[in-house]
């Protein structure tokens, strides 16, 4: 489980450098990989919606979005 975390904490690091250069494939991509390990992870959730909206797949960004809020409610990253 620790190693697990370790990895999903890269792919999440791997994909904020992709949002920040704009490569939203890419870092969806990681983030995929992210939850892939953590599935229960509130913050890849948010940022693959994130990604899922700036490449204009609007249904996927809010599945994402909604399976964010379904973990954990009162995440400020779920409704930011």
């Amino acid at each position: 489980m620790f190693t697990e975390g370790l990895k999903a904490e890269w792919w999440c690091w791997l994909g904020r450098r992709k949002v920040k250069k704009r490569d939203y494939q890419s870092a969806l991509l990681y983030f995929q990989r992210a939850v892939s390990l953590l599935p229960d992870s509130v913050y890849s959730h948010c940022y693959m919606g994130y990604c899922h909206n700036a490449l204009e797949q609007y249904e996927e960004a809010v599945k994402s979005y909604d399976h964010a809020l379904q973990i954990k409610p009162d995440s400020a990253y779920a409704h930011g």
